[in-house]
């Protein structure tokens, strides 16, 4: 749909847009606004007293000590002069004040604002029990991943709490520089719910080939030691030396800042597919904080994706500068990757935690496949494990809410229907 003229001349972008969240989501918002024609001010606000930072990195070649923290680095302080943005740094956003349209920093700044765009990202979950004054670290920021590359350099036992991306990711670095590695985790399938049981318990087969020790089914009960951790206590009595503790049990969203106002907050701030918080449109989230409406979902979705931050950056940047008549909703499939070993596994779509997972195409070597996520015989999402060259078809397939009969075609028939079937080895 597009405006007619005297909407768009009726129409007139903000005086100033403040940008809360120095993260991906937030910087691509601000160096988006300048790229569509936005003229007016614009100001960044990080918690942290780092230039904005990609996170990815963190867990990767930061801790294999492959790239120096400068090289996370998005923009430079040059680069965001150039382009007009004011950067405020190391100041929280504590509260906001909606009605005088006023963010409240934790310096005791006021920043005025027409137009909030919200990008606090995520904080992970805290311990539900005390731990030892050093040696226990979350990798969420880019001064954990320096602690605990730093950590790994005097060849401690690692033990990781929690069997997801970051936590696995985590593990194979370890494994990589030579530790001895244990991983936690309470489900009797890690990875399930994002990759399926099948490419989960692959995945978790090949950290075992590379030495790392699971116990999986099993809660921490404690975390030992005085001033330095000691060992890691299971629910079972199981004690775990431990010179060295990550955790990596998810995460929650940055809202605590917004109590009071009138932003639907639960699980992030709910927003229509513009990126609009859907109570006050003077107000727009992006990145891991916001809930968008997700293709084949019902209701809006965090969606902690890198893929996604970009992608909603890049709509609220377009749309704040536009008529409402004229704004872009949001229609990328979710993508994500993750790398263990130099193997990658890429994930797009967005699946259901019961659906069930069909083996497509399988390597000579039986260990790279391609599997498909899918309910009601429609594909939901669809996985390359090691096999990046698949991705393109695999994208086309779940855009296009292809059937699994369609989805069979594409690697050659199957043999059977079953949950965990595999095409002949070829």
């Amino acid at each position: 749909m597009t405006a007619g003229p005297a909407d768009s001349q009726a129409h007139r972008p903000p005086d100033r847009v403040v940008v809360v969240g120095a993260s991906l989501a937030g910087v691509r918002t601000a160096l988006g606004l300048r790229r569509a024609g936005f003229t007016g001010g614009v100001t960044l606000v990080g918690a942290e007293p780092w230039l904005p930072y990609d996170r990815p990195p963190l867990s990767k070649q930061v801790l294999l000590g492959e790239w120096t923290p400068d090289r996370t680095r998005l923009a430079s302080a040059e680069q965001l002069a150039e382009q007009g943005i004011e950067v405020l740094l190391g100041d929280p956003a504590v509260a906001l004040d909606e009605d005088g349209r006023r963010v409240l920093l934790d310096s005791g700044a006021r920043i005025g604002f027409d137009a909030l765009v919200v990008a606090t990202g995520a904080a992970p979950r805290p311990w539900p029990f005390p731990t030892p004054a050093s040696g226990v670290h979350d990798l969420r920021r880019l001064d954990d991943a320096v602690a605990i590359r730093d950590a790994f350099d005097t060849a401690p036992r690692v033990v990781v709490v929690g069997a997801g991306f970051v936590g696995t990711e985590l593990a194979s670095a370890a494994a990589r520089r030579g530790l001895p590695v244990t991983v936690v985790e309470p489900r009797p399938d890690p990875l399930a719910a994002q990759l399926g049981t099948l490419a989960g318990t692959a995945l978790l087969d090949l950290h075992r080939r590379h030495g790392v020790r699971f116990h999986t089914g099993h809660a921490v009960r404690a975390v030992h030691g005085g001033d330095r951790v000691s060992s890691v206590e299971l629910d079972d009595g199981t004690l775990l030396d431990a010179d060295l503790v990550v955790v990596g049990i998810g995460v929650l969203p940055n809202t605590g800042w917004l109590r009071g106002s009138s932003l639907e907050l639960t699980d992030g701030i709910r927003c229509d597919g513009t990126g609009v918080a859907t109570t006050n449109p003077a107000i727009w989230a992006v990145g891991d904080v916001a809930r968008w409406p997700v293709a084949g979902h019902t209701e809006p979705r965090r969606v902690e994706h890198w893929t996604s931050a970009v992608e909603q950056a890049g709509i609220v940047a377009y749309n704040l500068v536009r008529p409402a008549a004229e704004r872009r909703v949001t229609a990328a499939t979710p993508y994500v990757w993750t790398d263990h070993y130099g193997l990658k596994v890429q994930l797009v779509g967005l699946a259901g935690a019961d659906d069930e997972s069909t083996v497509l195409h399988r390597s000579p070597d039986g260990e790279r496949f391609v599997a498909v996520r899918h309910a009601g015989g429609r594909l939901s999402a669809a996985l390359a494990f090691g096999m990046p060259e698949t991705l393109p078809k695999l994208r086309t397939a779940v855009r296009s809410g292809a059937s699994l009969t369609e989805a069979t075609t594409l690697f050659g028939p199957a043999t059977t229907d079953t949950d965990r079937y595999v095409v002949p080895r070829r």
